[in-house]
């Protein structure tokens, strides 16, 4: 702030919250679809749980406008947008006491599609209604609740978003949620202005503040937290139902567009697929337990490597009306990135010095990655072309990391020593394996690296 010191810029901190010595009054387009008004109108009404236990009753409402009412001159407003999808918001607060002033909410016509088939790729396995209905009304409304409920929670001025809804279920205001409300919303009591109860909300934080209220604490720190704690090994068995019928729940017996609605789902679900794998590859190099990165590589393994029931739909297949692997080989890409980078060997070489615990380090990492990837090593197993371009992607990626990585000296010689030894492997497998298309696979991939450790050299 560079009102406070006439000399120099001096930093200063704000809670953004509104005045709530009177109800706060959503009002909804009059073009807004009646249909989902009631979906908007308990999605922000969700909150008043949590104004209630702050000591605030009624603090929210909804209303339809009407030609008296004039949105610009509205604290909080609600539009509906023929032209732009989706959902967006903004506020405005006085610069120097955190008060919000007004705020929009812009709502898109026509994202709900988008949602609808994000839901089917998720919870279609558990929820029948999704399957027996790809735009069942009732589904649709939930969901528009439950971004509206979220959505809200910004608006009202907390930083951190609200836990995920379980399939099938609104999305409930949480205890945290509960807190971080009547952290900033409960009255105060002596405080002649906003701040006196600056300083309030100050001592709060210093001497009262409960350690799980998520405030103050960054998005890096909040996935750190959760990004580990969703299985996403249930997510993929879930999907490869999903999928496994996918023609039978975009079409019901009609096919007559020659393939594109089922496509476009598709394509969505593959790339949903990668990423999922890709979440998994993120618990190597964490902060997680040993047994439980080693898991991760396992469940690669088990849904990758050597899936016993492929991620495919057959009428996608037989009508070749898309190539799965062209979509997700890509993915695979972002994958290999994320098991090879600076990041995650430097993590998993520092767990090796840790006494404390029993540690997973770059050892057991590589170790389980050639027991996935390469089979051990072992030359009487069989070896699918497909397992052989993941073999490839691995090695192009392993080699693009190796020169990404050349300014960090110590990580770049330990991915060249491994690429090294793995060399020496496939060297040994190029003479020995059974398979022919193996073995010229395998010399084609050593004078690929053999060429490069003569470059480097």
């Amino acid at each position: 702030d560079y009102s406070q010191d006439p000399y120099c810029m001096a930093e200063d901190s704000l809670i953004l919250r509104w005045d709530m010595s009177k109800t706060l009054t959503f009002y909804v387009d009059t073009l807004f679809p009646k249909e989902y008004f009631q979906a908007v109108k308990e999605g922000v009404s969700a909150w008043n749980t949590a104004f209630r236990k702050a000591g605030i009753h009624d603090a929210l409402q909804v209303k339809y406008a009407n030609k008296k009412i004039i949105p610009a001159e509205q604290r909080a407003f609600i539009s509906y947008d023929l032209k732009m999808p989706g959902i967006k918001s903004d506020l405005t607060h006085h610069p120097r006491t955190g008060e919000i002033l007004s705020c929009r909410l812009n709502i898109g016509h026509g994202f709900l599609k988008g949602r609808l088939d994000d839901y089917l790729l998720s919870c279609g396995a558990s929820d029948p209604r999704i399957l027996a209905d790809r735009y069942s009304k009732e589904v649709e409304k939930e969901l528009l609740q439950n971004e509206i409920t979220e959505e809200i929670g910004h608006l009202l001025g907390l930083r951190g978003s609200l836990s995920e809804s379980s399939c099938g279920t609104t999305l409930k205001v949480g205890d945290d949620d509960c807190l971080a409300v009547y952290f900033g919303y409960h009255p105060f009591k002596g405080c002649e202005n906003c701040y006196d109860e600056r300083e309030q909300l100050r001592q709060w934080i210093d001497h009262h503040l409960p350690d799980r209220i998520r405030l103050f604490r960054s998005s890096e720190e909040e996935k750190l937290d959760t990004g580990f704690s969703k299985d996403y090994a249930i997510r993929i068995s879930d999907l490869q139902t999903v999928v496994s019928r996918l023609d039978k729940i975009v079409y019901k017996g009609k096919k007559g567009d020659r393939g594109s609605s089922l496509n476009d789902i598709y394509r969505k679900a593959i790339r949903l697929y990668g990423s999922y794998l890709v979440e998994i590859a993120k618990a190597v190099g964490s902060s997680q337990p040993a047994e439980i990165q080693h898991q991760a590589m396992l469940d690669l393994d088990t849904y990758l490597f050597h899936p016993a029931k492929k991620m495919e739909c057959a009428y996608v297949k037989e009508n070749l009306l898309e190539v799965r692997n062209h979509i997700l080989y890509p993915e695979l890409v972002k994958l290999f990135k994320q098991l090879l980078s600076v990041k995650t060997i430097s993590a998993l070489r520092l767990q090796a010095l840790r006494s404390d615990r029993k540690a997973y380090d770059d050892i057991d990492f590589f170790q389980d990655l050639y027991e996935g990837l390469f089979n051990g090593f072992d030359p009487s197993s069989a070896v699918t072309y497909e397992q052989m371009d993941m073999q490839l992607i691995c090695l192009e990626t392993w080699l693009d990391m190796i020169q990404e990585d050349a300014k960090h000296n110590g990580m770049a010689k330990r991915l060249k020593d491994e690429l090294y030894h793995l060399c020496g492997r496939l060297e040994k497998l190029s003479t020995t394996h059974p398979q022919v298309e193996v073995r010229d696979m395998y010399i084609l991939l050593v004078e690929r690296m053999s060429q490069y450790f003569h470059v480097v050299s």
